[in-house]
């Protein structure tokens, strides 16, 4: 991306890296005190190994990490077809689009729909967040996962409909079978995560919208 950034303009490159650089610095200083950082005194009465709930949930995670190191091809293989379509497009010679603006619009939007609901219904959480009793939290939760769950019920949709590649707003987003593939699976994962998660946050008196 800054290669092709610097061919139309070396100071919106230097912009582009200079915020790489500081979004690092902070990675770094984040880790260093969330990792290597030495706890207050008075909160080490609290600090306590690992419960089963949280060790159910971490295990999966490794054998994830150590499958898709050792054998990613199953991932990997599904994202052929994409990478293919996607440098066919833009090899192939671009065509005045003859739809109205408005009606080609309204076809990209809908094309992200499933993004904008998540999108919206986080902005929504974050409004609501501040206003909501802590005994009324769990409101909250139940509502991005019902969000979540419309998500996935239009992405499957979608695939039962018309399972082709989409593309929106001049080739800019691409969705196919591998972004549904990725787009289910992040909405179930999110989905049953959230779910899990509440009798965690009612037992450490975590209240917070995020």
């Amino acid at each position: 991306v800054l290669v092709g950034t610097f061919s139309w303009s070396k100071i919106a490159t230097a912009v582009a890296s200079l915020g790489i650089i500081l979004a690092a610095t902070y990675l770094l200083w984040m880790v260093q005190r969330v990792v290597f950082g030495v706890p207050a005194a008075h909160h080490l009465p609290k600090l306590r190994d690992l419960n089963r709930r949280e060790f159910a949930t971490l295990v999966p995670l490794v054998l994830l990490i150590f499958w898709i190191g050792l054998y990613p091809n199953p991932l990997i293989s599904r994202m052929h077809q994409s990478v293919t379509n996607t440098i066919a497009s833009m090899s192939r010679e671009k065509v005045a689009p003859t739809a109205h603006p408005s009606a080609r619009i309204t076809a990209d939007l809908l094309a992200l729909l499933p993004e904008l609901i998540v999108l919206a219904t986080a902005c929504l959480v974050i409004v609501l967040d501040p206003i909501t009793p802590a005994s009324r939290r769990d409101l909250l939760a139940w509502l991005s996962v019902g969000a979540l769950a419309i998500c996935l019920g239009l992405t499957g949709w979608q695939i039962s409909v018309e399972n082709v590649r989409v593309s929106a707003f001049s080739d800019l987003v691409a969705i196919d079978a591998y972004a549904r593939f990725w787009k289910i699976l992040l909405y179930s994962v999110t989905g049953v995560t959230i779910i899990l998660s509440l009798p965690y946050l009612k037992a450490e008196r975590i209240h917070f919208g995020e």
